[in-house]
């Protein structure tokens, strides 16, 4: 049946929409708009009276009447409203995430610093909480674990439930359109350890022109690489070297898929807020985790070929991080010795060894660091100091002196 014609007498006193203006725009198009709280909660309410009228609206006008909208023009406008009335939930979420949209693309771009995160050794890292290391004792008071078996069960399940959780949650997003995000339409499952990335970071890709569904080559690529990754994870000591690990990985992937300088950074900080501290401490703390389909045995991980420290007191020697090792007095020899290697019962890995800030020039009665060749990398013989970068898996160091010193370590993986 064929609408009626409705016409009302103007009031003066009442605002009266003129329809065509508002046809000139696609109903479903949106807008994001910077209001004040206040404004927003007064334009919601009266579009809930008023925009609900029909005698709001005015398709055609003469001098004393003007027409209203028929059923079906009406019923548009009406579901457009709709959207936005029942959008309230998503809207104090998505307005604090847009809020800081400029300062965040600018800060991506520039040194990573964007989102919320932490400084530890002056450098940035995503998450909250106080990072993690490796328990080193079992069975106590307070222990997480009852044994080191436990243990090593607990983080290997991590470590795949990370991966797991990584591989799933990007391959999901890049499903995602800029007009989705934007109108609050993200209801993706994500492992339980995952935070939910944020809104900006998306439109910080957005904004350089980077399609979301690159997002599920990244994920592809990771699955291919999942075993090493795994291990990568598994391996680590600390939540901070776990991340930086990560991070590694990442940028490498990002570069290795051809992107530029400033899309590198955007995509490793984007990825980096999928696994920030905050999940990288579930590889060393009793948390529930997420089951795997097809976990890695991380038997095959070999993380007993760590270099440990044999003589030298100090910082434990771990992946990523500096270590400050004070030498040892061994008897019989009597020497002040820092020494590190492989376990003997493991095939030798090759590391890159970074040494600074040693405390003795001379003096030295032996010593060498050396690769899994058996190649020196630096000997007594020929050079008297020892900082500097090395492919090594050994050290070993002793002094003629009196007097005790010490060294800075870095390792880190090839």
């Amino acid at each position: 049946m064929a609408d009626t014609d409705e016409y009302r007498k103007y009031n003066n006193k009442r605002e009266i929409i003129k329809l065509d203006l508002v046809q000139e725009n696609d109903y479903t198009d949106n807008v994001v708009v910077c209001v004040p709280k206040f404004s927003y909660d007064v334009a919601r309410a009266l579009l809930l009276h008023y925009g609900k009228y029909r005698t709001t609206y005015a398709v055609e006008y003469s001098e004393l009447f003007y027409k209203l909208p028929g059923d079906v023009e009406f019923d548009v406008i009406e579901s457009s409203l709709d959207k936005f009335l029942g959008s309230r939930d998503m809207s104090c979420d998505l307005v604090t995430a847009l809020n800081n949209i400029n300062a965040t693309i600018k800060n991506q771009a520039c040194c990573g610093t964007a989102g919320s995160g932490q400084m530890i050794n002056d450098q940035f890292y995503y998450g909250s909480e106080t990072p993690l290391i490796a328990p080193t004792t079992f069975g106590g008071s307070g222990d997480d674990f009852a044994t080191e078996a436990a243990y090593n069960d607990h983080r290997c399940a991590a470590a795949n439930a990370i991966v797991d959780g990584l591989i799933y949650g990007l391959g999901s997003w890049s499903l995602l359109t800029l007009g989705a995000l934007t109108a609050g339409a993200i209801a993706v499952g994500l492992a339980a350890i995952f935070l939910t990335p944020p809104v900006a970071a998306f439109l910080a890709l957005a904004a350089e022109g980077i399609a979301f569904g690159v997002l599920a080559t990244i994920a592809n690529a990771i699955d291919d690489d999942r075993e090493d990754l795994v291990c990568l994870l598994y391996n680590s000591e600390t939540a901070v070297s776990a991340y930086d690990n990560l991070n590694g990985y990442i940028d490498d992937l990002v570069v290795d898929l051809g992107f530029i300088e400033i899309e590198v950074s955007l995509l490793v900080a984007l990825v980096m807020q999928f696994a920030p501290i905050d999940t990288m401490n579930a590889l060393y703390g009793a948390v529930g985790l997420p089951p795997v389909a097809s976990p890695v045995d991380c038997d095959t991980c070999g993380d007993q070929c760590f270099p440990y420290i044999v003589y030298g007191t100090g910082d434990e020697l771990v992946m990523g991080v500096t270590s400050t090792i004070t030498s040892a007095w061994v008897a019989g020899p009597n020497r002040w010795y820092i020494m590190f290697q492989k376990p003997a019962e493991c095939d030798c890995v090759d590391y890159t060894i970074t040494i600074t800030n040693c405390t003795r020039s001379n003096g030295w009665l032996g010593g060498a660091v050396q690769n899994c060749l058996g190649e020196n990398q630096w000997a007594y013989q020929s050079q008297t100091n020892p900082n500097g970068v090395y492919t090594a898996c050994t050290l070993n160091s002793l002094s003629s002196a009196v007097s005790s010193y010490s060294m800075d370590v870095l390792i880190e993986e090839i």
